[in-house]
């Protein structure tokens, strides 16, 4: 069983952000008093709440969820951010696109903007790719006549490895590579200490 992580870094961050939205849908980004009946969604909009205002506050809007959540997504909190801070992120990026043995000639050097395509692409891929690696989940009890597909499907998915994309994204996010503990959030943040994935559980 899933549980609320102890320690919070942008890859953490954007984990639980794309599990938010794709739980929701546009108008329960927009209205989120929608959720007042569903106790752990309302917790996992206030976790989100502090971590949006933390790592991305360049898009945050206090009392709009909604912008604040596509805004981060699609990459415009990197609009006006310096360029010197991500040099090492553009240095990974000549590097890969260099080792192709084809190439587009790069005409200007690297800026913050070039960065804001980049990041929502990967997004979308991560959001696409998260739905094929949930593929099996769910699977409570299987006959065994039914067993092979699981096996089969679970084999591919196994050598999937999202990890140069994940630390592409967080860096992006956050360049510092900074972490928090929960109970510093919950000290300065006033970050909800309730674990969304238990109460689920327990109103299963």
């Amino acid at each position: 069983m899933k549980r609320q992580p102890k320690i919070f870094s942008a890859a953490t961050f954007l984990e639980m952000a794309l599990e938010m939205d794709a739980r929701i849908d546009y108008s329960q980004k927009v209205h989120p008093e929608k959720w007042m009946d569903w106790p752990s969604m309302m917790v996992r909009y206030h976790q989100l709440n502090v971590l949006l205002q933390i790592f991305t506050p360049e898009t945050f809007k206090k009392d709009d969820f909604g912008y604040s959540l596509e805004a981060m997504l699609k990459g415009k909190f990197l609009e006006n951010r310096k360029t010197e801070n991500y040099k090492e992120v553009f240095a990974k990026m000549d590097k890969l696109i260099t080792a192709q043995k084809f190439f587009p000639e790069q005409h200007l050097g690297w800026e913050t903007y070039d960065l804001v395509n980049n990041f929502e692409e990967c997004v979308k891929f991560k959001q696409e790719l998260n739905r094929v690696l949930d593929f099996n989940d769910g699977i409570m009890e299987l006959s065994y006549e039914y067993y092979y597909s699981v096996l089969e499907t679970r084999a591919v998915l196994n050598k999937v490895s999202t990890k140069r994309l994940d630390q592409f994204l967080a860096t992006c996010i956050d360049p510092l590579g900074r972490k928090f503990t929960q109970s510093s959030l919950i000290k300065n943040y006033s970050y909800p200490k309730e674990d969304p994935y238990e109460m689920e559980i327990d109103n299963f």
